[in-house]
């Protein structure tokens, strides 16, 4: 089954490059976390359904702009579970739109956070 990795963390994109397995997995680079979930949501309706939650971990959004969703291929036409998961992450996302001033290094810190997450639905 076909699964695809929408993030707009450079750090996922850079281990996607040199350390995956790329048979059967596409990965879509994005620039902001709302188009993250944007995309994800879009892909559910096309017959995709979600591997990881969205907001998984204990980083309010609005701190951590840094977000990897997989989605992979459903037997359904469409998988109202993860179309719920994803309206609700959007809607949660909505309430959290404010510029944030974050340093280079706490940057840094997000993006690895956010590629461990994701190292770990891999598994």
């Amino acid at each position: 089954m076909e699964k695809i990795i929408i993030t707009n963390n450079s750090k996922v994109n850079d281990f996607f490059v040199k350390e995956c397995d790329k048979e059967n997995v596409n990965l879509k680079f994005v620039d902001s976390l709302p188009e993250v979930l944007l995309t994800a949501r879009d892909k559910i309706h096309e017959g995709y359904k979600l591997v990881n939650h969205p907001l998984a971990s204990s980083i309010k959004p609005y701190k951590n702009l840094f977000k990897t969703v997989v989605v992979t291929q459903s037997d359904k036409n469409l998988d109202y579970f993860s179309l719920s998961v994803m309206e609700a992450a959007i809607n949660k996302s909505k309430d959290f739109e404010k510029d944030v001033f974050i340093t280079p290094q706490i940057e840094e810190d997000y993006k690895l956070i956010d590629l461990e997450m994701f190292k770990g639905c891999l598994k």
